[in-house]
């Protein structure tokens, strides 16, 4: 949480208000409101500094700055981020409500500021995420909004509709900004014609003076704003406007050096523009970041007054900050550039999200494409890659259509949306079979056949053309070649070895396997390692090891649990199966029981439950035998030359 500033005067009465119905015995929620720059941060800031809250909510106070939240996923990774939730399933919702929940959940607030941003985004995903927050007793709501009514007013709220500072605390907070003026008789008639807004004193300490009455808070608000875009002082530095915009669209904000290097390293004098933005408080700083606040953002990038070269200079810069950061997987740089992408993901996604139709493709690919693509491996959600799709659509490029549809595939498949990806990877197949790119129509049936692994329901149905597209010699050519470097060699090393494994050469199955995994050490790639620590388990498994078959199972659970990875529910029902092939009969109850809670959480394909229950009444009869549909479940999972040789036979 952010320190509260210093220069806090005239608000005393409504924070003990506040800390009082906090620490009361009911429970309420909190909602500041009121137009920008009356101060509501800092008064909610000053709430949870009270000694009488930190004491009842000890370290149980969640700062989560909505003002990064330009789309409802951003606000959940904000949200899952701000709470320091380890788990990701794929669904943040479903993680953080889960954390939430908890076995002996301890109070806590979670401080929503400038929650409007989301609001106005997707209001109604919004209302319902403060719903379920609020279905927790021990959960505290506390939300400042630029509005006039709190959100779901059916909601236990306490809200307060904060006004304008009194005559006094405003002179206080004039004389600390601007101590020549103590003196200046005019000050208190300027003060009263711009409503005694908390910014707008901020302002007026270094603009010039104007009269601006019987105007509503927002327009005094933009008036003073007015006086500090437009002073001598930024008029004297045109590259200050130049970086103030910049800055707005950077939600995240940004470093020097970052400014230095990506977004503003075309900008004559940055050290002269960021020294005026901060002399005119129409910037933000921190040791490590500079930002606009909301109420600035609005005002600079209202459509009279942004300047279109920012967004396409911008648009460039995020081009060019991927492309150098776009470090094929065995590259040395790769860790450091994958870090990069992290600390600058939301700032791209802000960027990228203005591109506009009739837009050149390179930005398509170079930009929006590249970016999903990392989004793919270490933070799944489809805002950028679907507003890519919907640019693309409108061009004539079907090779980067097809390009944006498998990645979409990959990215829907991450999110445990089946039947979506499904449908992307058939889309992207029909667009490279028809420009007869035939080794982007074999990377796509590679990608599909493994999407099909696990989530079809007719496997010994489509057996054969599935192993046939594996030991077709121009398809393993693409895969040890792979035509785009963000495509592992151990993907491709982990298909080969499945589809040799069905076919029963274990042997060959285990080197192809052992060379992906080999990869994914080397890389440093966690959750590739874990896979196929699972794959050479499940092959010593079908070859009778059923102890190092247990071991690797257990170290591929061990490495999930260190990358902060849900648990993978095949290992623990092959390692169920492997225990009684054992005559361990208990621990493969305690690895099914464990198995099936956690497929239920992930919302697995139903095969993967119903094959998990069956093994719970195998248990207690060695002779039952599958019905029909779990037989159909059995073999879509394990193939059925494994079920009735290796599965089923004790």
């Amino acid at each position: 949480m952010p320190a509260n500033t210093s220069i806090f005067h005239g608000r005393d009465s409504i924070v003990t208000e506040l800390v009082s119905i906090i620490t009361g015995p009911a429970r309420h929620h909190i909602c500041i409101l009121g137009p920008g720059g009356m101060g509501k941060t800092s008064a909610a800031l000053a709430v949870m500094e009270h000694a009488d809250v930190l004491t009842r909510f000890s370290n149980q106070i969640v700062w989560v700055p909505c003002v990064k939240a330009t789309s409802f996923s951003l606000f959940l990774t904000t949200l899952h981020t701000s709470l320091g939730i380890t788990t990701n399933s794929g669904n943040l919702l479903k993680d953080i409500l889960s954390d939430l929940k908890g076995e002996s959940p301890l109070p806590i607030v979670l401080l929503l500021n400038n929650f409007e941003t989301i609001w106005n985004v997707d209001e109604v995903e919004a209302e319902q995420v403060l719903r379920k927050l609020h279905q927790f007793p021990h959960v505290t709501l506390f939300i400042t909004m630029r509005s006039s009514t709190p959100p779901c007013d059916d909601l236990p709220w306490h809200h307060i509709d904060l006004r304008a500072l009194d005559a006094i605390s405003s002179r206080k907070i004039y004389n600390h900004y601007h101590r020549a003026g103590r003196e200046d008789p005019d000050v208190p008639r300027l003060l009263a014609l711009i409503g005694y807004l908390s910014l707008a004193i901020k302002l007026l300490a270094h603009a010039a003076r104007t009269t601006c009455q019987g105007f509503s808070a927002e327009t005094r608000l933009d008036i003073c704003l007015g006086l500090s875009v437009y002073s001598s002082c930024m008029k004297a530095h045109p590259e200050a406007f130049t970086l103030l915009c910049m800055l707005s669209m950077l939600p995240a904000g940004a470093s020097y050096k970052t400014l230095s290097k990506w977004w503003a390293r075309n900008l004559p004098n940055l050290v002269g523009a960021l020294a005026v933005l901060k002399i005119t408080s129409l910037v933000e700083g921190t040791n490590t970041s500079y930002f606009v606040l909301p109420v600035i953002q609005r005002y600079v990038r209202d459509a009279s007054r942004f300047l279109d070269s920012v967004r396409t200079s911008m648009i460039d810069s995020a081009c060019f900050f991927l492309k150098e950061h776009a470090s094929s997987i065995s590259d040395p740089r790769y860790k450091s550039d994958i870090e990069a992408l992290s600390s600058e993901n939301d700032n791209l996604e802000a960027v990228l999200l203005t591109v506009t139709p009739s837009t050149n493709p390179h930005i398509i690919r170079g930009g929006l494409l590249s970016l999903a693509r990392y989004q793919h491996q270490h933070r799944p959600r489809l805002d950028v890659i679907e507003h890519a799709l919907n640019l693309a659509s409108g061009i004539n490029d079907n090779i980067l259509l097809g390009d944006i549809h498998v990645c979409q595939g990959d990215i829907l498949d991450s999110l445990f949306q089946y039947k979506r990806a499904l449908h992307s990877f058939n889309q992207a197949l029909h667009l490279f079979l028809a420009m007869s790119d035939r080794k982007r129509f074999i990377e796509c049936r590679l990608r599909l056949t493994q999407k099909l692994r696990f989530h079809s329901g007719t496997f010994d149905a489509q057996r054969a053309n599935i192993v046939a597209a594996f030991q077709d010699c121009e398809a393993i050519d693409v895969c040890i070649c792979p035509i785009e470097k963000h495509r592992p060699l151990s993907e491709c090393c982990q298909v080969l070895s499945w589809a040799t494994s069905a076919t029963g050469d274990y042997e060959l199955a285990n080197e192809w396997a052992e060379s992906a995994l080999e990869e994914t050490v080397y890389i440093g790639y966690a959750q590739g390692r874990a896979r196929m620590t699972h794959e050479i388990g499940y092959i010593r498994f079908l070859r009778g090891d059923y102890d190092g078959c247990i071991k690797l199972m257990r170290e591929c659970l061990q490495i999930r649990k260190s990358a902060e990875l849900r648990p993978l529910g095949r290992a623990l029902q092959v390692t169920g199966l492997a225990s009684l092939k054992l005559g361990r009969t208990e621990d493969a109850g305690r690895a099914f029981d464990e198995a099936l809670r956690v497929l239920l959480y992930a919302e697995a394909h139903p095969f993967w439950i119903v094959s998990c229950q069956f093994f719970l009444r195998h248990l207690d009869n060695s002779e039952l035998e599958p019905t029909p549909k779990e037989m159909d479940a059995l073999c879509s999972i394990y193939h059925s030359r494994h079920v009735n040789d290796v599965i089923l036979k004790r």
